[in-house]
């Protein structure tokens, strides 16, 4: 996420990945994917930067929901 701040962007779309087809664990993925951008969050909060997970599904988002509050 490095690259975020040399551009323009202010917002960022996170897809989950490679927990369909190719079978990466959905809650490490999730584990992976929101420590990462916690860590970017308080390491850039003079950057005004609004990122969205995307899930594919219902139980994609439950467990979304319950990585981010085991990191809180």
């Amino acid at each position: 996420m490095k690259w975020q701040k040399q551009t323009i962007f202010t917002a960022l779309l996170f897809p989950e990945i490679s927990t369909g087809v190719y079978g990466y664990p959905k809650k490490d993925a999730a584990r992976v994917a929101l420590k990462t951008v916690k860590e970017w969050l308080e390491a850039n909060s003079d950057y005004d930067m609004e990122i969205t997970i995307v899930s594919f599904s219902e139980e994609d988002y439950l467990i979304y929901q319950t990585v981010a509050a085991e990191l809180s």
